[in-house]
């Protein structure tokens, strides 16, 4: 009989206790190793994982189980045969595509709500109902004494008595028209994402995060129409009657229109993609290349740089476009047409114009700064104008950042700079255009639309920079169970993927390619006699595979050792703090390592990337346990 393991006697008398209650992996692997053959071994071992894994365990179903390939696999007592689904739990929490496709067309509506509200705004069409009807409004006036009736009330509104009081009836059906469709698209918006997310609550089967989420947004969709009913009452308050008064909305109040309808849109977009995203992942973990979705979001959570470059970008196009609504509010846009100059050769207008005293509201001029940069229309234009510049120049800069590192990113992050950059150049040609032919309709609307499929591909190329997110929900939703491992090809650990640790399908890792001249990430290994030696690897690259690659004597479970433990190297501290914290099942098998230190960690969870180049790991002088031979 070959033996799998053995450190202490064969048989412990406490085998029985310990399958009744079930192990941790870290107390079964210090507990007694069994003999292939023994019911008390499958016993333990079916038991301790059935508790460490969550699924049903029946001892018949261990029968069949060929322990002796696990003397060649990477696994120790991790990985059997149960009776189960033999698939991914894709419990009901898991938001499917088609609720990521009713979002993202969600906020394809809402999209068309702006630029339905920004004809609205160009064609002083907003003031043109005069009454707040959530429900008999949805029908328009029908007959000519309906249209009379409307007509009547509209008249005794300020715009009507101060603007426009040569104005015929049908005249006034082409404004009210657009006012109309405004709010009837405005509720058909409410009810689109309303019922769905009120009956998705009600069954209650998605996770938390989404939860919130759907709240969020039903919660945005009520307060934008309360916000949209606030924002037409200033425009026909008594203080408009007033002379020197123009009849319209406060700029303030369609500034706040405007960016909840943005909030809404942000949530939408963000929320549709991720879910998505998360797919994609789930995909990854279905077809056993988590390993590569770990090493993708490890590279990229590398690049501080980048990161902090798009979430610039994203705040600095968000800030252009509300300050877009202070122009649009104060009809700022018509002053000064000409870019990039505002008036005879100058950049700027001249001090005494941008901090204009009569902007003040108090007797000692302390609010004469802020007052002037929310209601000075001159200063509004030049604060739109610097914000869009800055904007620009920011995607520019990533762009040839990108462009000179583009060997070493992910293809997407790559495309997604790329678009991101070219939807903000397209808006500030359109923004100059605008100015320069003085604002006219079809421009300005198109200007307003294409703010935010610019905020959307800088929002896009920001989630793809923060994938953690997502993973850590795939991690949550993957309930992997594990399958039957033949005599000939290797077992994938499911408990390891269930969280972040790394796990491996090769039996052996002398597979390792040899990089391309220049690309190298370099490793120094320190030999337990002090021997120095430089190795240069692949990112996504283990420092186990790079050591077995080069005949490093640097052991793994998989070469026969008592315990997962043996691949334990000892980083330098200055890489030690860019590797990601060591996962609980890491420190426990950390726990049976000889020759532990503060910077330990298993070989084969140091995944190489670019900023770990240089990186030195020590392998101690005692690493193994017990080496096992087999009888033949």
């Amino acid at each position: 009989m070959n033996p799998l393991w053995f450190s202490r006697p064969p048989i412990s008398r406490n085998a029985l206790q310990l399958a009744g209650k079930g192990l941790s992996t870290r107390a079964f692997c210090r507990s007694s190793f069994l003999p292939q053959k023994s019911i008390l071994a499958r016993a333990c071992l079916g038991k301790t994982l059935s508790n460490k894994l969550n699924v049903p365990f029946k001892l018949s179903s261990l029968k069949s189980f060929n322990y002796g390939t696990l003397n060649n696999s990477r696994l120790v007592a991790t990985d059997a045969h149960f009776e189960t689904n033999k698939k991914f739990i894709e419990a009901d929490n898991i938001p499917s595509k088609k609720v990521a496709f009713w979002l993202l067309g969600s906020s394809a509506l809402v999209l068309a709500i702006v630029i339905v509200g920004g004809i609205t705004r160009l064609t002083e069409s907003g003031l043109s109902i005069t009454e707040w009807k959530p429900v008999s409004g949805v029908i328009p006036p029908l007959t000519s004494e309906q249209w009379n009736q409307e007509f009547e009330l509209y008249k005794q509104s300020p715009e009507f008595q101060k603007l426009n009081s040569r104005m015929t009836v049908d005249e006034f059906k082409h404004i009210f028209f657009w006012e109309w469709f405004h709010r009837v698209l405005g509720r058909g918006i409410g009810l689109v994402i309303a019922v769905p997310s009120f009956y998705m609550l009600a069954k209650g089967k998605y996770s938390p995060w989404l939860k919130r989420r759907l709240l969020g947004l039903t919660g945005l969709v009520a307060l934008q129409g309360v916000i949209g009913w606030w924002m037409v009452k200033s425009g026909l308050s008594k203080q408009m009657f007033e002379d020197g008064s123009h009849p319209r909305v406060s700029h303030y109040r369609l500034a706040t229109h405007l960016a909840a309808a943005v909030a809404l849109y942000i949530g939408l977009i963000w929320t549709g993609h991720g879910i998505l995203q998360r797919h994609a992942f789930l995909k990854s973990f279905k077809n056993g290349t988590s390993s590569s979705i770990n090493s993708m979001v490890s590279s990229v959570k590398s690049m501080k740089g980048l990161r902090l470059g798009a979430s610039s970008l994203v705040g600095l196009t968000l800030t252009t476009l509300l300050s877009g609504a202070l122009v649009a509010g104060l009809d700022a846009g018509m002053i000064y047409c000409t870019f990039p100059t505002m008036g005879e050769g100058r950049l700027a207008p001249a001090k005494e114009e941008l901090l204009d005293v009569r902007y003040s509201r108090k007797e000692d001029h302390s609010d004469l700064y802020w007052r002037n940069m929310l209601d000075n229309p001159s200063l509004v234009q030049l604060q739109h104008r610097a914000l869009a510049v800055t904007t620009f120049f920011t995607a520019c800069g990533i762009f040839l950042y990108v462009r000179m590192k583009k060997r070493t990113l992910p293809k997407k992050i790559s495309t997604s700079v790329s678009i991101a950059t070219g939807a903000l150049t397209a808006q500030a040609g359109l923004g100059i255009l605008t100015l320069i032919h003085v604002v006219p309709v079809p421009l300005a609307v198109l200007h307003q639309a294409g703010s935010l499929v610019a905020l959307t591909a800088a929002l896009s190329l920001l989630q793809r920079l923060y994938p953690e997110f997502a993973l850590r929900n795939v991690r949550s939703w993957v309930n992997p169970v594990p399958s039957m491992p033949s005599t000939t090809k290797p077992v994938t650990n499911a408990l390891n993927q269930k969280r972040t640790f790394h796990s491996f399908s090769m039996l052996r890792h002398s597979a390792t390619q040899k990089p391309a001249p220049g690309t190298g990430i370099k490793v120094y290994f320190v030999t337990p006699e002090g021997r120095e030696v430089l190795i240069e690897g692949n990112e996504g690259d283990s420092i186990l595979d790079l050591a077995h690659g080069n005949n490093i004597d640097l052991e793994g479970a998989c070469e026969g050792s008592v315990a997962c433990s043996t691949c334990h190297v000892v980083v330098d501290p200055e890489h030690y703090e860019l590797l990601e914290a060591p996962e609980e099942d890491e420190e426990d098998m950390l726990d049976l390592a000889f020759g532990l230190e503060e910077t330990s960690r298993l070989g084969c969870q140091v995944i190489l990337r670019k900023d770990l180049d240089g990186i030195r790991v020590r392998i101690p002088s005692q690493t193994r346990n017990i080496r096992l031979e087999r009888t033949k």
